[in-house]
């Protein structure tokens, strides 16, 4: 298994929180250099968001192409990733039970549009499927970053423009299999956005509702304040 962080290189700081954090469980981390709006490719007319959005899209594809070229599964993380104190021993056994045939795997994120897209367990394992949204950490297949590659390089998305949405409509609208635990074990740091210059406080995605194999509904309800 290999590891990527998508980093500016301005950002030393962000980059120094994100590997004193970093669990020693994870193999070594190779960092990838993002590009800015000014050092990313050209903006296509089509795009209808900034662009510190396609830089964004722009280097997590430079991510994604290592990680093919590797021939490995392998993790993404944004710079401002936190991890939980159980992350070591959630991630350990959520990776053990992945199911043959698995596309994705999001140990941090959250459960966009949960009211319509709700997860539901998988059978016999501590694990949800369904849709996730955020960048914010996600395993890959080896076997599926072709098939998320060329869906993030169609042009004239017919969703917001920002990659994590386009993934996010790659597991809606798609048979791809896509799952989390059954709680999220790495967040955002508190910080000011690279793509919107807002600051943001620390955020988890735990606050959603999960079905279980016999329709019963459980909900998750911690750190509601930094979810989303």
């Amino acid at each position: 298994m290999k590891s990527y962080v998508m980093n500016v290189a301005t950002e030393v700081k962000r980059l120094q929180s994100f590997t004193s954090n970093y669990p020693s469980c994870l193999p070594p981390f190779e960092t990838v250099d993002c590009y800015t709006a000014k050092t990313c490719p050209p903006v296509p007319a089509w795009w209808k968001e900034n662009a510190k959005c396609w830089a964004h899209l722009q280097s997590s594809l430079k991510m994604f192409r290592l990680g093919m070229e590797s021939g490995e599964d392998f993790l993404c993380f944004e710079d401002d990733a936190i991890f939980a104190d159980d992350f070591e021993s959630v991630f350990t056994k959520a990776v053990n039970e992945l199911p043959v045939g698995w596309d994705m795997f999001y140990p941090g994120g959250c459960h966009l549009d949960y009211e319509i897209f709700p997860p539901r367990k998988w059978p016999d394992a501590d694990l949800l499927r369904g849709p996730v949204h955020w960048n914010t950490a996600f395993l890959i297949n080896k076997n599926s970053v072709g098939r998320i590659i060329d869906f993030l390089e169609v042009p004239y998305w017919s969703c917001p423009h920002v990659s994590d949405y386009r993934l996010f409509q790659l597991h809606t609208e798609t048979d791809f299999m896509t799952f989390s635990p059954l709680k999220f074990i790495v967040g955002q740091a508190a910080g000011v956005s690279t793509i919107n210059d807002r600051f943001c406080r620390e955020k988890w995605g735990n606050y959603f509702p999960y079905i279980l194999p016999d329709g019963k509904k459980v909900i998750v309800n911690q750190n509601p304040e930094g979810a989303m």
